[in-house]
């Protein structure tokens, strides 16, 4: 438990995450649990297989991000190596990165050692997230760094945002580097 516990402190979940549970947890549709019990399944059988990948979309408050909360727990549970983030979050990591100049580059090497990624709120809260040039190539970097990464098997993710998949690809498409 000891273990565990620290595994937890390690991730920094907020606190409403604390009565988070898949014991608890209602999906929305039999898709919806078939993933899920998916994603449980590679987790529990110790990380065997091809890595997963899920994505919530929605509007707030269907659970987004209370799954995210019950999957860090079960993955902590297990000793599986997980990352919880925001994509707000690391885009203000790699701001900071720029004004201290003795930083480490956070997207090098933030994912080593890491089994699963958990991604909050993808395309800011809302999608209110800064659709400036950087903002935009520093994104598309965030996603090849989890797509290398991915498809070498080497982790499993999952994202959640309010911004519907259509409208990401309308988002991005227009980034020189995402053509590319």
């Amino acid at each position: 438990p000891r273990r565990w516990l620290k595994r937890l402190d390690k991730m920094r979940l907020p606190t409403d995450a604390i009565n988070m549970s898949l014991s608890t947890y209602e999906a929305d549709n039999e898709e919806q649990r078939h993933q899920i019990d998916s994603m449980l399944k590679y987790l529990r059988g110790g990380l065997q297989g091809a890595p997963q990948g899920l994505f919530f979309y929605g509007q707030p408050g269907n659970g987004k991000t209370s799954i995210l909360y019950c999957f860090a727990k079960e993955a902590a549970y297990l000793g599986v190596k997980v990352k919880y983030v925001s994509h707000i979050g690391i885009m203000n990591r790699i701001k900071a990165s720029w004004k201290n100049k003795d930083a480490q580059d956070p997207l090098k090497d933030w994912l080593a050692g890491i089994d699963l990624l958990l991604i909050d709120e993808f395309a800011g809260v809302g999608g209110s997230a800064n659709k400036s040039p950087w903002w935009l190539s520093q994104t598309v970097e965030l996603i090849q760094e989890i797509y290398q990464q991915w498809s070498a098997g080497e982790l499993a993710v999952v994202m959640t945002s309010n911004v519907y998949p259509q409208q990401l690809l309308n988002i991005f498409s227009s980034n020189p580097a995402v053509k590319s």
